[in-house]
């Protein structure tokens, strides 16, 4: 697993993540109160916001902690991986210079 790689995933994620969040407050920002409906449209407000609305805030939310959560997992991975190549870095130094040899 090349890290470089991993890297660009967390950081695409991460804005993903970003623009999801922004999405989701632009979304709420622009929903109309019920009343700007007016008296015929009242009808269709209440339809639209237990509907549509709230599901797809709902949606928007459950898409932006999921997302979230990946780029957790891919930051420890990588630490991981990082980790994993210092110690056997290390680990071959050490043989290296059991053997003799200067450079490894």
């Amino acid at each position: 697993m090349d890290p470089v790689h991993l890297e660009e995933c967390r950081q695409r994620l991460a804005q993903v993540r970003y623009r999801t969040a922004e999405l989701l407050r632009v979304a709420e920002q622009a929903d109309p109160e019920w009343y700007i409906w007016g008296a015929l449209g009242a009808q269709m407000a209440g339809a639209y916001w237990n509907g549509c609305g709230r599901q797809l805030y709902h949606q928007l939310e459950l898409m932006a902690e999921g997302i979230a959560g990946r780029v957790q997992a891919i930051d420890a991975a990588g630490k991981a991986y990082q980790d994993a190549d210092r110690g056997i870095a290390d680990a071959l130094k050490g043989i290296h210079r059991l053997l003799g040899e200067e450079d490894g």
